[in-house]
C-alpha cells in the first residue's frame, strides 16, 4: 500500500511540473497609453486610436483624463492607427490648406499574453510662411500655392494624389499656407499671376527649391518653411528649420 502511495504522489507531480497549457491561440491583453510627447501635444484634446488585429477592429479615445486602456486582441501583427482629434481631416478640400494633422500609424507585433504599445503623435503636415519685400505691390497679383497632392493616408501615413489650389491672403506684406507631406516628384509651386487675364508673372518650383535644400517629406515630424519673395531681381530664398510642438515656428 506505501508504494502505492508513493507513486500516485510522484505521478501528480510529474503532471503539474511538465504538462504545460498551450496558449499560443488565446488573446492577448494589451496595453496602450500615450506617450509624454503625445499627452503634451494633445492637451485636453481626446486621441482617437484604432486597432485591427486581422479579424476585427476596435476603437478606442485616450486622452489627458484617460491616458492608457487594455484592449484584447489576438496574437499576430496588430495595425494602430490615430488621430489628434482637433476637427483635422486627411484630406484637403479644394482651394483649402491642410488641416494641422497630428496622427500616426504602425503594425506590431503581438506574441506575449501581455503587451505595451505606446502611442505617439506625429506632425503631418508642414507650415509656409511667406514674407514679400516691402517693394512688392502684391495687392497686383493673384498668388497661389499649387500642387498635386491632395492629403495623408493615414493607414499608411503616405501621401494621396489630388490637386492642391491654395489663394494666399497677404496682409502686412506677409502669408501662410499648410501643406500635406508631398513625395518624392511631387510638384509644389509659387505662382504670382494677372487676377484679370490669369497671365503668369511668376512661377516658382518650390518643390525643386526644398529638395535642393535638403528639406526631408520622409521625416517623422515635418519642419515648417520660411520663405522670403525679394526684389531687385525677382527671387526667392528658403530656410527651414526648429518648430515646436504647437506646430510653429521656434
Amino acid at each position: 500500500m506505501r508504494k502505492i502511495l508513493i507513486f500516485s504522489t510522484l505521478a501528480l507531480a510529474l503532471w503539474g511540473c511538465c504538462i504545460k497549457e498551450n496558449r499560443s491561440g488565446c488573446p492577448a491583453n494589451v496595453h496602450l497609453s500615450l506617450s509624454e510627447r503625445a499627452l503634451s501635444i494633445a492637451g485636453d484634446t481626446p486621441v482617437k486610436v484604432r486597432l485591427g488585429d486581422g479579424t476585427r477592429t476596435a476603437s478606442v479615445t485616450l486622452s489627458a483624463y484617460s491616458p492608457d486602456c487594455w484592449e484584447s486582441v489576438e496574437r499576430g501583427v496588430v495595425s494602430v492607427a490615430g488621430i489628434l482629434d482637433n476637427g483635422a481631416g486627411t484630406i484637403v478640400a479644394l482651394g483649402g490648406q491642410s488641416d494641422s494633422l497630428w496622427a500616426f500609424s504602425g503594425d506590431h507585433v503581438v506574441v506575449g499574453e501581455e503587451e505595451e504599445i505606446v502611442v505617439e503623435l506625429h506632425k503631418r503636415f508642414a507650415t509656409i510662411y511667406i514674407t514679400f519685400d516691402e517693394g512688392i505691390d502684391t495687392g497686383r497679383y493673384r498668388i497661389m500655392v499649387m500642387g498635386d497632392i491632395g492629403g495623408t493616408d493615414l493607414t499608411r501615413m503616405t501621401p494621396v494624389e489630388g490637386d492642391f489650389i491654395c489663394e494666399l491672403a497677404v496682409e502686412d506684406h506677409s502669408s501662410s499656407v499648410r501643406v500635406p507631406a508631398q513625395s518624392p516628384g511631387s510638384g509644389l509651386r509659387l505662382q504670382f499671376s494677372d487676377p484679370a487675364t490669369g497671365e503668369l508673372s511668376w512661377d516658382w518650383d518650390l518643390a525643386a527649391e526644398l529638395a535642393a535644400k535638403g528639406y526631408d517629406w520622409n521625416a517623422d515630424d515635418l519642419e515648417d518653411i520660411r520663405v522670403t519673395v525679394r526684389l531687385l531681381p525677382m527671387e526667392l530664398s528658403i530656410t527651414f528649420g526648429s518648430w515646436s510642438d504647437g506646430g510653429s515656428v521656434g
